[in-house]
């Protein structure tokens, strides 16, 4: 085995000889603050795929290397330009756009996306809108851009997911990352207040909590309607319970203590639960004293 630098930023790396996965690991970590990763790899020829979050949009560039066991050659300096989102030039709109790659890290090109326009009777400005279809396909480069109706919900016909039903709402801002709008990752839990004191016995009805998601999308609990995208988990039960109700949760104090109410992620598919890498933690909790 043979150790192999990389010098990054704080990037997530998933390593691959072909198209079989060797590993993975993400820079800046622990011992190397500064972006600088080990890896012990067998001499051979390997294709690195990168990945980072950076404001609403994730960033992938697979690039090749070549392991000669030679630690002064196998060291790597990796030079990733960060692309610049485009916004759509229409107030109403959010163009979202974004790249899709094979499980070995390679440019996903040709993939067809259908958004199905769901939202009847709609109004954007002072004109109606129909419902309406729009196709797009991935480019060589596997991107793909669409423009669609801020707020409004689409049904996204994926390749690969033709037996799935996957919905989603559009973000009202002017650009979405398009792989959180066709697979949306809730990314933080806002409650309002942040922290509760109550008695024993005490409830406290309908608290506000705001779901946000990476996308940028933005929703409170009673935008949604029988699935609820989070569950809600306290911490010591015999301090406090909470259960949804209406448009927020209501918090019931049980015994003398402290517990916290933090929210956790319902599977967007039944069977096939979002996976993120590098993971997307979920933000948020609330603090219940009880007295």
């Amino acid at each position: 085995m043979t150790g192999l630098w990389f010098i990054l930023l704080i990037w997530g790396s998933l390593i691959f000889s072909g198209v079989v996965f060797v590993t993975q690991g993400t820079t800046g970590e622990g011992a190397n603050p500064d972006g600088e990763r080990l890896f012990d790899l067998p001499v051979g020829e390997y294709t690195m795929r990168l990945s980072m979050s950076v404001s609403g949009y994730v960033v992938v560039s697979p690039q090749s290397f070549t392991v000669t066991g030679t630690p002064a050659d196998d060291v790597f300096d990796v030079e990733v330009e960060l692309p610049e989102r485009s916004e759509a030039t229409d107030v109403r709109l959010c163009r979202c756009s974004g790249f899709f790659v094979r499980p070995d890290g390679k440019a996903a090109v040709g993939i067809s996306l259908r958004f199905v326009h769901l939202n009847r009777p709609s109004v954007l400005g002072e004109d109606a809108v129909l419902p309406f279809v729009v196709d797009v396909r991935t480019d060589s480069d596997g991107h793909a851009t669409v423009d669609l109706i801020r707020k409004a919900v689409y049904r996204v016909e994926a390749q690969g997911y033709e037996d799935a039903r996957l919905e989603t709402r559009i973000p009202d801002r002017p650009s979405a990352n398009l792989a959180d709008i066709v697979f949306p990752i809730v990314s933080a839990v806002v409650f309002t207040p942040g922290a509760l004191a109550l008695a024993v016995g005490g409830a406290v009805g309908e608290l506000d909590v705001l779901i946000r998601y990476r996308s940028g999308l933005e929703l409170g609990l009673e935008d949604f309607g029988d699935f609820q995208p989070v569950t809600f988990v306290v911490s010591d039960t015999d301090v406090a319970t909470a259960v949804i109700s209406g448009g927020g949760i209501v918090v019931t104090g049980v015994g003398v203590g402290q517990c916290t109410i933090t929210a956790k992620r319902v599977a967007d598919l039944e069977d096939d639960p979002i996976v993120a890498f590098p993971d997307v933690p979920l933000s948020g909790s609330l603090t219940v004293t009880v007295t």
